[in-house]
Order: C-alpha cells, then sequence, then structure tokens
C-alpha cells in the first residue's frame, strides 16, 4: 500500500513539473504571437508582450539550474542587479542557497554594482515579514538599497535584472526550498529591451 502511495506521488510530482514547463511554452507562445500579428494593443495592455520576443534569446531554468545560472550572472555584474523577491529567507545554514545568493549581492555591491531591491511586505504572513525584514537589515548595513512594495499591494513577483540586459522571471522564491529542493521553473531572457520595460514595471512598484 505504500508503495501505491509513492507511485501516485511521483506521478503527481511528474504532472507538475510538465505542467508548468508547459506553461511557459505556452506564455511565450503567446508572446511571440502578438508580436506577429501585428495588432496593436490598449493602452491598458501595453507590456512586455509588444516587444520583440521573437529576437530574444530565452532560455528556460528548472529547479537547480536556476540558482546556478542566477549566481554565475551575478558574479559577472558589471553594472547593476535590480531585484524583487516575494520571500527571501536566511538561515543559520552556510550552505544554504539563499545565503549564498545574499553574499554574492553584497560582494556585487563591493566591485561597484549598483543594486536596487524590493522585497514584499505582507498585511498578513508575519513569517514571510521576519525573513525578509532579516535581509533588509544585512543588504542597509552594506548600503543597498532595499525598499518595501505599497501596503495596498502583494507583490508576488520573482524578478531580477542584470546590467539591463538579462531577466530572469518565474517561480523560484529565494528560499532553502524553492532554490534547492522544489519542483519550479524560470526563465532567462538575454534581451535590453525586455530589461528596460522589467526595469520601468519594477520601479512602478516602489513604495
Amino acid at each position: 500500500m505504500n508503495k501505491f502511495y509513492q507511485n501516485i506521488s511521483n506521478i503527481k510530482g511528474q504532472i507538475k513539473r510538465h505542467y508548468f514547463k508547459l506553461s511557459f511554452f505556452l506564455l511565450l507562445a503567446v508572446l511571440g504571437a502578438q508580436n506577429i500579428s501585428g495588432k496593436s494593443p490598449s493602452n491598458n495592455t501595453r507590456s512586455i508582450a509588444q516587444r520583440p520576443f521573437l529576437s530574444a534569446k530565452i532560455k528556460i531554468l528548472t529547479n537547480e539550474q536556476y540558482f546556478y545560472q542566477l549566481i554565475d550572472s551575478i558574479k559577472k555584474a558589471k553594472e547593476s542587479i535590480y531585484i524583487s523577491a516575494y520571500l527571501f529567507k536566511i538561515t543559520k545554514n552556510k550552505s544554504n542557497p539563499a545565503n549564498i545568493l545574499l553574499d554574492e549581492i553584497i560582494k556585487s555591491k563591493k566591485r561597484g554594482v549598483y543594486i536596487n531591491i524590493l522585497l514584499e511586505r505582507s498585511n498578513f504572513n508575519h513569517r514571510l515579514n521576519e525573513s525578509n525584514r532579516a535581509v533588509k537589515r544585512r543588504l542597509k548595513k552594506q548600503g543597498i538599497k532595499v525598499g518595501y512594495d505599497a501596503p495596498d499591494k502583494q507583490s508576488h513577483q520573482k524578478l531580477v535584472i542584470i546590467d539591463k540586459r538579462l531577466t530572469f522571471i518565474g517561480s523560484h522564491n529565494f528560499s532553502h526550498s524553492a532554490l534547492k529542493f522544489n519542483n519550479e521553473i524560470s526563465v532567462m531572457i538575454r534581451s535590453a529591451k525586455v530589461a528596460k520595460d522589467a526595469i520601468k514595471f519594477l520601479k512602478s512598484s516602489f513604495k
């Protein structure tokens, strides 16, 4: 009986992985189709979808791939790093990927890279607030700009823009579970125009 439930659990995990992958491919297909159609969306729906996604280089990053690609890109950053994180949870465990990520952000600041970070401040999730406040304290000690979203908004996006050309967006929170154990999927988009729109959106989210 235990083996039966284990098989069911494995099947559910496979379905979840393929569901997320399919969702992202469908999203990118829709965005590309909007560009091909030549139709002009209304002012209220003007977005990154108007940009030439077909000329952008897009890479799917699943599970731990996201962490390794993001760390490598942060280490190579020369100009700027913009981040919006729903949850940024560090622990006393130095091998926690979120701790490693925080350390690399601080190292980037020390070598002259401009850093701008937006964190979620919840009206109901006090544990999330405690985690984000701990990260904010660490970053502010290093002179890194950290802000919260508007109190009437929930900023659930997980967004990183590096050197105004690389955009990471997807499901990964900055936590040990999301960066190492969970089934997660994100994309890395290499496009200066996409990065520009993403930064504009991020700046509009600051309180």
